[in-house]
């Protein structure tokens, strides 16, 4: 799978995701108390992050605010084991979830030389607040959540307010469009942005019919290459799905 998500998820294990599957580790069906404490340490000083993906400043025409809405599964919002077969793709807010903003290559953005982030309140909406950065960068914004598992989704910073919803069919998306900008050496801002929420509705269309296949597993660390796998091959059955992709890749 490509190096930069790779990068971005290792750096996610620093903050303590990789022990975070048990329950009793667990806040209000939130971010595991692991992952808390990891960021607050973090946050703090006292930890040692891949943290030098630049400074977020004060709010003008040349910097972008991030806000949005997380949503996931029953797999993987931890309502039910991995084993659960998933007979209805319905998607419920992420509440009291911690949600961080870095670089494709796993570099934090920072405010006052730690790590951005925030956390979802009861409806499922996160707001970075007076934490900005400045305007131009490629971005992942990253939810975490219970069983070692990741929601993120793509966004280009632009100047102002920048709505980024994480969610499943988002995070294919994504995961895919940075596979892709790897193997060309493009640089993900060079693509066409335009095309990118109706690819995203194609596939959540796909996982609500069931023609891409969903599995909480695959959004586990250390599984992220089956995200890319899966979309692939659900590519080459879905004839609609390849040719909106190859036109957005130019081939």
């Amino acid at each position: 799978m490509d190096g930069r998500i790779r990068t971005t998820l290792a750096a996610l294990v620093l903050l303590g995701c990789s022990r975070v599957g048990q329950v009793p580790g667990l806040e209000n069906g939130g971010t595991p108390a692991p992952v808390r404490d990891a960021v607050a340490a973090a946050v703090a000083g006292d930890a040692g992050l891949p943290v030098d993906g630049g400074e977020a400043g004060i709010l003008g025409k040349h910097s972008s605010k991030f806000l949005g809405t997380v949503s996931a599964p029953p797999g993987i919002l931890g309502k039910h084991s991995s084993k659960y077969a998933v007979t209805s793709f319905g998607q419920s807010p992420y509440a009291n979830g911690l949600v961080v903003l870095t670089r494709p290559d796993g570099m934090y953005l920072l405010q006052d030389g730690k790590p951005i982030t925030a956390t979802t309140d009861d409806s499922g909406r996160y707001d970075f607040g007076d934490k900005v950065i400045p305007a131009g960068q490629d971005i992942l914004v990253t939810a975490t959540f219970p069983g070692n598992r990741l929601l993120f989704q793509y966004a280009h910073a632009t100047p102002g307010d920048n709505e980024a919803d994480v969610d499943a069919a988002g995070t294919y998306v994504t995961a895919y469009l940075v596979a892709r900008s790897n193997v060309s050496g493009r640089e993900l801002r060079s693509y066409d942005h335009r095309a990118l929420p109706a690819l995203r509705r194609q596939t959540a269309a796909l996982l609500e019919s069931g023609e891409l296949p969903f599995d909480p597993d695959h959004f586990m660390l250390g599984r992220e290459s089956a995200l890319v796998d899966v979309y692939a091959a659900t590519q080459a059955r879905v004839p609609a799905l390849a040719q909106a992709w190859a036109a957005l890749l130019g081939h």
